[in-house]
């Protein structure tokens, strides 16, 4: 439902006004104060849009219908603020959590048995789920506290900067 919502918003508001409505409605949602999201310099930018009021309308119409939303929610949200042919262009994928979990468990246990704690590098990281499960992955089964895993462990790219301005944003509502 909340991915269907964004996909109705998409076709009459700004991708600005979507991004900043969502972010909002995951801080309400998750009891997160926005004086707090809005000290990492990405999620300030994507909370600012060019149409506030719109966000405001956009925020109350989510509020009213979907009670709760998840950080993959938000990155399953993003990727469909693009267009079909930017997806493809982009390559943009919204990888399932599932998979990602997966990939992050075999990678881990194929890895050399020598390295104690290890480094993970999402190369294409686009709006960051790979990089936020690698820091649960980390958490559970390292114990390591994500702030510390993406001061030192985590490192994500992309060719894309919108991409990695979302990644960013997404990575700073985690933290």
């Amino acid at each position: 439902m909340y991915l269907k919502k964004v996909a109705l918003f998409r076709k009459h508001y700004p991708r600005d006004v979507v991004q900043s409505a969502l972010i909002l409605h995951w801080a309400k949602v998750n009891a997160a104060q926005i004086s707090n999201i809005e000290k990492g310099a990405n999620t300030a930018e994507l909370l600012h849009s060019s149409n506030p009021k719109a966000s405001e309308k956009l925020l109350d119409e989510l509020t009213s219908t979907v009670d709760t939303v998840s950080l993959k929610d938000v990155e399953g949200a993003f990727e469909i603020l693009l267009e079909i042919s930017e997806r493809r262009e982009r390559g943009a994928v919204y990888t399932p959590r599932f998979i990602i979990d997966y990939l992050i468990a075999e990678g881990l246990r194929l890895r050399s048995r020598g390295q104690s704690v290890p480094n993970i590098c999402d190369p294409a990281c686009g709006s960051g789920g790979f990089l936020i499960g690698a820091a649960d992955f980390l958490r559970e089964n390292y114990g390591i506290p994500p702030d510390a895993a993406f001061g030192d462990l985590l490192a994500g790219l992309d060719s894309d900067e919108s991409a990695i301005r979302q990644a960013a944003c997404l990575v700073e509502l985690y933290l």
